[in-house]
């Protein structure tokens, strides 16, 4: 942080060939040591989201000329993973979150970012469906990739990429007009996910896809040592604790499959060891349930428009 307050200060100038060497190592530095999952800005994290959203589901969702939704995209890097999908032949990109955009600037600096990694090497985030460099800049070909470089929010080809700073209970989208909608550590925030996933139907087109990973765990465990299913002890009956619903699997997919769905393929993931004299310690409903819908702390859910 010291580095970071220096290196911004207004009344400084740095200059000289020996600072100069030594911030072309940090900057490379911090390129590697940096690319992971929780940094927003790293290609790693556009990796990790291709494949969970796309690159591994096992059903051939639609690509080319499609428009993918992308639900709860946060206001820090809210367009970026949309980026990976129209240089692969996507024709729209829509971003939603009640969040406003923290840094329009450094928010357009990720999408030059994304489509320079995509254009130098799809294979680098989106490995499944690779493409060579001309048609990565084919599919980009109506972005200003110069301003987008410099920060210019006038270079993104807005109707073809755009933010919506909207309620999953009510977007700004039309009625059929996503092929894809797709969410990560984003559903189990939201109190009624009956009216959440209902308006997701209704913006899916027949036969398009939804497909959305699913926290199931006391999110507190990530920064406080809480066991990832503490918050099923708390509170009977509360709507949100911690900041999550704390719905199980199995209410997952009945929602999808009430609102309009065919839950084609909802896989449980990162279970964690939940025994009898456990159970008895966690409030209704949760005490009631059977193990095994109680143990999983990941959803991967994928689900097909009626």
């Amino acid at each position: 942080m010291e580095l970071l307050r220096r290196l911004t200060d207004p009344s400084k100038t740095w200059q000289g060939s020996q600072l100069g060497w030594l911030g072309a190592q940090l900057q490379f530095a911090c390129r590697k040591t940096f690319d992971f999952h929780d940094n927003r800005f790293a290609r790693r994290r556009y990796l990790d989201l291709y494949g969970v959203l796309h690159g591994l589901v096992e059903v051939p969702l639609p690509l080319r000329g499609a428009t993918f939704v992308d639900l709860g995209c946060g206001g820090v890097n809210p367009l970026g993973l949309l980026v990976v999908f129209l240089a692969l032949g996507a024709q729209r990109g829509i971003g939603v979150d009640l969040d406003e955009v923290q840094d329009i600037e450094n928010a357009t600096l990720a999408v030059a970012d994304v489509a320079s990694h995509m254009i130098v090497d799809s294979g680098s985030i989106a490995w499944k469906h690779a493409l060579p460099p001309e048609q990565v800049l084919k599919n980009l070909a109506s972005f200003d990739l110069k301003k987008l470089r410099r920060g210019d929010h006038s270079g993104i080809d807005h109707s073809r990429l755009r933010f919506c700073r909207d309620s999953v209970y009510a977007m700004s989208i039309d009625a059929g007009e996503a092929d894809v909608v797709m969410s990560n550590a984003f559903l189990e925030h939201i109190p009624d996910v009956s009216r959440g996933v209902r308006e997701i139907a209704r913006i899916t087109k027949t036969g398009g896809y939804s497909v959305h990973c699913i926290d199931l765990s006391d999110h507190r465990r990530y920064n406080s040592g809480r066991g990832p299913l503490d918050f099923l002890t708390e509170q009977p009956g509360a709507e949100m604790v911690a900041g999550s619903n704390r719905l199980r699997a199995s209410q997952f997919v009945a929602i999808f499959e009430r609102e309009g769905f065919e839950v084609v393929r909802a896989t449980p993931r990162e279970p964690t060891p939940v025994d009898a004299e456990m159970r008895a310690k966690f409030v209704e409903p949760y005490c009631s349930m059977a193990i095994e819908d109680l143990s999983p702390t990941m959803l991967h859910v994928v689900a097909r428009r009626r």
